[in-house]
């Protein structure tokens, strides 16, 4: 009876360290895939970051080029507007001459 209490107890014994070394693989795979899980997450946040830097970099590149190209187009702007002050000065210049000869010939023709 007391061997066979041994047995049972020995048996007992083993098959709480299986138990034990089985729980254990368990909670270190469980550990080794959320640590594989944590380096896969933080390269991707390195990655993501790195793609975040060269999108902004790329953002205040196109922002500066379009206020270059708007204040161009304000200098053009200020051009044509310069153009037609000119064009219409010399249309009242040329309607100004037009009339000095007109009378000139007419003060001519008096004579």
């Amino acid at each position: 009876r007391r061997q066979h209490t041994e047995d049972l107890r020995s048996s007992a014994m083993s098959a709480v360290g299986t138990l034990s070394n089985t729980v254990a693989n368990v909670v270190n795979d469980n550990v080794a895939y959320v640590f594989r899980q944590q380096r896969q997450i933080d390269e991707s946040l390195k990655k993501l970051v790195d793609s975040t830097n060269l999108l902004h970099k790329h953002t205040v590149s196109w922002r500066e080029l379009v206020l270059e190209f708007n204040t161009a187009l304000k200098g053009l702007g200020d051009v044509q507007n310069a153009a037609q002050v000119m064009q219409r000065d010399l249309t009242e210049i040329g309607s100004g001459l037009k009339d000095c000869i007109k009378k000139q010939q007419e003060t001519q023709g008096t004579k």
